[in-house]
């Protein structure tokens, strides 16, 4: 009878940091995960994560736990467990902590899916920094709710000693950048992917490899392995372009913008969320809708304007350029209003591109 022995609180953190799908799966051997010597692994079949856990024993072929169910066991659990095979007919596991005793319900190891081979790293990058380009892109991927055809996905591009995230909902482009990275890479990334490294390997070191189909992100405390998502990111020459184009520059406290912003919320049509931003030697954020009435708040700007140019007026939707100036801690932006056709609003800081489309007003 093979039987394992593992401390709780290492277990407990493992099954934390095991990526599984929130909702229930409709293949039963997903809802399991996979204790291997010296590991536990879970997947959704589009992510798999490994994650590597003390124990003593050794077991080839490793057994299935039902996840939830052993989590819930566990609450409130301290010490040392030990893990062994039933010996009955049916696929069972005996969970023993003290002198309780579960018995809960397993799954053959060969129904569970074979995991992806890990890939050479092309890529390196310290979590936190990777962390900090994730929190400033992910704003910017479509909601889940929109019915427009747009790409959710992320699209890491690594030169030399330069890393870039993009991601666009078609209506707002972010791109975070970072010099802290070693090596090349051009991949397209799934959001849940980026939000479990943003999660747990802020600490590591995380190495990036990919192929045509998976990519691994491998780090001292876990190994993630997910699906490449097909598809081809838009084209961000033109649009960076053009909105450098003969740009207004308006300094101002982004706090005092967003201040303003929220005092004029209330009045703002609930579906487009449309601000009005004026801009004629001070900056006026304005808005307006059918039953809310209107309201109106000025904020204290420098502003700098292109030759032949005193009035500029557009709108754009209230939580994108919320998103962007409530992300800055004390950060002073540079703000940009193209002032040719496009008339895009460009935010920026080092490292940090935040382009908004306008609205009709």
């Amino acid at each position: 009878m093979q039987t394992i022995s593992v401390q709780i609180s290492d277990f407990r953190d493992a099954l934390k940091r095991s990526f599984h799908a929130k909702l229930k799966n409709p293949v039963p051997v997903l809802e399991y995960v996979k204790i291997a010597t010296g590991s536990i692994i879970a997947t959704d079949l589009d992510m798999t994560t490994v994650i590597p856990l003390d124990m003593s024993g050794n077991w080839e072929d490793g057994i299935l736990l039902p996840l939830r169910h052993v989590e819930a066991l566990l609450r409130g659990q301290r010490g040392e467990m030990t893990i062994t095979r039933g010996d009955g007919p049916a696929d069972c596991a005996i969970l023993t902590i003290g002198t309780t005793r579960w018995e809960v319900p397993s799954l053959p190891t060969s129904n569970f899916p074979a995991i992806p081979a890990r890939l050479p790293a092309s890529v390196e990058v310290h979590g936190e920094a990777l962390a900090t380009l994730i929190r400033r892109t992910i704003i910017a991927l479509p909601k889940i709710t929109e019915s427009r055809y747009s790409l959710m996905a992320v699209l890491l591009q690594a030169t030399s000693n330069r890393l870039e995230l993009s991601a666009s909902d078609g209506c707002r482009l972010s791109i975070a950048s970072t010099t802290e990275s070693v090596g090349e890479l051009d991949t397209l990334i799934a959001p849940s992917a980026l939000r479990w490294l943003a999660r747990f390997a802020v600490k590591d070191t995380v190495k990036i490899g990919a192929d045509a189909k998976y990519q691994c992100f491998s780090t001292p405390r876990g190994t993630l392995f997910s699906r490449v998502v097909p598809g081809r990111f838009p084209g961000t020459n033109k649009v960076l372009t053009e909105s450098r184009q003969n740009p207004i520059i308006v300094c101002a406290d982004p706090g005092h913008i967003v201040a303003a912003l929220r005092q004029v919320a209330t009045c703002t049509d609930e579906r487009s969320g449309c601000v009005t931003w004026v801009l004629d030697g001070k900056l006026t954020l304005s808005a307006s809708g059918i039953d809310m009435g209107s309201a109106k708040a000025e904020v204290d700007a420098e502003i700098t304007w292109p030759a032949g140019r005193d009035l500029w007026t557009n709108g754009f939707n209230m939580h994108y350029t919320e998103d962007f100036l409530t992300r800055l801690g004390t950060e002073m932006p540079i703000l940009r209003f193209s002032s040719e056709s496009m008339e895009a609003a460009h935010f920026s800081i080092p490292g940090w591109e935040y382009i908004v489309m306008p609205m009709k007003i």
